[in-house]
């Protein structure tokens, strides 16, 4: 009768053994993984908070500044031969297309659009530099949330690397566990 307990608990502290041995491999093998998932995550999260603009990072223009900025661009560009319409027409233009290099995630569509739609969210450019950094950030949101979704398919195997690399338009790799990334070349 000792015999068959004997046995029995051989047999249970053998299997015990065996399968703590397993899983710290089974862990180890998925921790790499997870290593490169999180320094993935972390180096998109990185890069496109970058690209945020907080309520508190300077403005092209302050309620104090528009005026200043409007007289002199009418005494640079504007001549006797330049009518008030054509100087208005080309200020804006001009407003525009700064606003659309700062704020480059931002849809210029989706700008006019929206003064279309709702012109006294334009009527001025401290409220027009607002809906430009909402789009803005808006966009940016929306993209860091794509790619992490699509670092999320490469890590349930949904994707190769080199399609990673694609969706994230970013060229890495690991080395040693570190992810390295290298910098485009034009």
């Amino acid at each position: 009768m000792i015999r068959p307990l004997f046995v029995l608990s051989l047999c249970l502290s053998l299997f015990g053994c065996a399968s703590s041995q397993m899983k710290p491999a089974t862990s180890s093998q998925s921790e790499p993984k997870s290593a490169e998932v999180q320094a993935l995550e972390n180096k998109v999260s990185s890069l496109h908070d970058v690209s945020v603009f907080k309520d508190s990072d300077e403005r092209l223009f302050a309620p104090n500044s528009v005026d200043d900025y409007q007289r002199n661009f009418t005494q640079i560009y504007c001549g006797n031969k330049v009518s008030p319409q054509q100087c208005s027409r080309w200020f804006d233009q001009a407003v525009f297309s700064n606003f659309s290099q700062l704020y480059f995630a931002a849809d210029p569509l989706a700008v006019k659009k929206t003064c279309a739609n709702e012109p006294l969210i334009c009527d001025d450019l401290v409220s027009l530099e607002t809906l430009f950094r909402r789009l803005h950030n808006a966009s940016v949101e929306e993209s860091k949330q794509q790619k992490l979704s699509r670092i999320e398919d490469w890590k349930h195997g949904k994707l190769t690397d080199d399609e990673l690399k694609a969706a994230l338009h970013l060229d890495f790799k690991f080395k040693d566990g570190e992810l390295l990334v290298r910098t485009p070349s034009a």
